[in-house]
């Protein structure tokens, strides 16, 4: 692989992190107060929102990643309690499966992009 082509990969693995950014506050400004409100009585979703409510765009993220990631792991935060299994049950499917795609996208890239540097530093 000549340097152009790591040139072009490392472009594209460095600026895929900002890309799934934006993916993420289009998806908070979209998603975040109809999931909130289907998770109401959850305790996780209530702390969040009184902790980041006034972060502002970023605190929206992450209250949507925090409930993203509860959702990635339903059992074992419905047996933690800190999801209700009332309200994960009236949550959308569809809804429920865009936020754990999401989620997994983002561990993709964050390992994608250690992979990458690891691979630069000690493999090439």
């Amino acid at each position: 692989m000549s340097n152009l082509h790591l040139a072009v990969l490392g472009v594209f693995v460095i600026v895929s992190p900002f890309l799934m950014f934006v993916v993420w506050v289009l998806a908070a400004y979209r998603y975040l107060n109809r999931i909130e409100s289907i998770l109401s009585n959850s305790r996780m979703v209530a702390v969040n929102r009184e902790i980041y409510s006034h972060a502002g765009l970023l605190g929206k993220v992450m209250r949507l990643g925090s409930i993203s990631a509860m959702l990635s792991m339903k059992n074992f935060s419905v047996r933690k309690g800190l999801l209700d299994s009332d309200d994960v049950s009236m949550a959308p499917a569809d809804l429920q499966r865009l936020l754990v795609r999401l989620w997994i996208v983002q561990i993709f890239l964050i390992a994608l992009i250690l992979l990458f540097f690891v691979w630069i530093e000690y493999w090439r």
